[in-house]
C-alpha cells in the first residue's frame, strides 16, 4: 500500500469527528480538508457547527458571485437544496442549523433570498415554482414555517410580510403548524399568535 502520513492523519481526524463526535478536530479539518466538511454538511446534513456552516456559505457565495446564470435566476437556484432536501428515504430534512446561521450571520437584505422566501410561501396557494415541485404541500408548509421562524428570530429588521399574510388568510396553514406542535421551535407559538 502506498498511503502517506497525511492521508492517515486526514482519515484519523475524519473518523474522530464522525465516529467519536469530537468537534475539537474541526480546526484541523478547516485547514486541511475543507471539501470534506462541505460534503459532510451538504450530503449528510452536518450543520451544527458554525465554522462549517460559514465555510459552506462562503463556497456558495463564490458560485453566486461568479455565475451570470445565477444573477438571472437567483431565487430559483441560489438556495436550491441548501436549507432543505429529501433524504434517500423520501423524508424531508431541514438543515435548520445552516438556515439559522445564514439568517443570523450571513443575511444582507438580499433580494434573491427575499424572493426565494416569498416564493415558498406563495407555493402554499398553488403557485409552486419548479424547484419546489417535488415537495408536497405539507412539506412546503413546514419549510415556510422554519424559514419564517429563523427570519423572525434573526432578521426582525426586514419583516416577512408574505408569511404574516399567509397566517392571517390561511387557517389551514395555522392549523397545520398547531397540529405539529409548532415543530418544537421555541417561541413559534407567540409568533403565530401575533400574526394570525
Amino acid at each position: 500500500y502506498n498511503i502517506t502520513h497525511y492521508e492517515i492523519t486526514r482519515l484519523m481526524y475524519r473518523s474522530e469527528l464522525i465516529i467519536h463526535n469530537d468537534e475539537s478536530v474541526i480546526d484541523w479539518l478547516l485547514l486541511y480538508d475543507e471539501s470534506f466538511l462541505v460534503n459532510l454538511c451538504l450530503k449528510y446534513d452536518f450543520d451544527r457547527v458554525d465554522e462549517v456552516n460559514r465555510l459552506v456559505l462562503i463556497q456558495k457565495s463564490d458560485f453566486w458571485s461568479k455565475s451570470s446564470y445565477y444573477e438571472e435566476n437567483e431565487e430559483k437556484i441560489g438556495y436550491e437544496n441548501l436549507f432543505f432536501r429529501h433524504l434517500p428515504n423520501g423524508r424531508l430534512k431541514i438543515r435548520d442549523g445552516l438556515l439559522a446561521y445564514y439568517c443570523e450571520h450571513w443575511y444582507d437584505s438580499s433580494d434573491g433570498f427575499n424572493a426565494y422566501c416569498t416564493s415558498i410561501v406563495s407555493s402554499l396557494r398553488g403557485k409552486t415554482p419548479v424547484y419546489l415541485s417535488e415537495y408536497s404541500l405539507e412539506e412546503r408548509m413546514k419549510i415556510a414555517t422554519y424559514i419564517a421562524y429563523y427570519r423572525e428570530i434573526f432578521i426582525s429588521s426586514n419583516p416577512f410580510t408574505s408569511f404574516y399574510s399567509e397566517l392571517k388568510e390561511n387557517p389551514s396553514f395555522v392549523q397545520f403548524i398547531e397540529t405539529n406542535d409548532y415543530f418544537g421551535l421555541e417561541g413559534l407559538k407567540e409568533i403565530v399568535d401575533k400574526y394570525k
